[in-house]
């Protein structure tokens, strides 16, 4: 299972998460830093562990998991 950019509760900035990376910055008077602008496809971490205790229970095979495309402005 491959588990894309993943933001919730519990993201950690400068660790594992940049979404949370990026909101500490903004908040904190930093400056983001985007090396590739580009989509980013995000998941919430409900969504993700909803699909993962369903693949578990052999209520979901096959399945791509879907995630919402950031679009910037």
């Amino acid at each position: 299972m491959i588990i894309p950019n993943v933001f919730g509760p519990f993201g950690q900035p400068y660790y594992n998460s940049v979404i949370a990376t990026f909101s500490h910055q903004l908040t904190h008077n930093e400056e983001p830093r985007v090396d590739v602008d580009a989509q980013l496809k995000l998941i919430y971490v409900d969504d993700l562990v909803k699909i993962i205790h369903d693949t578990i229970n052999n209520k979901v095979s096959n399945k791509r998991i879907q995630t919402a495309v950031y679009r910037g402005n």
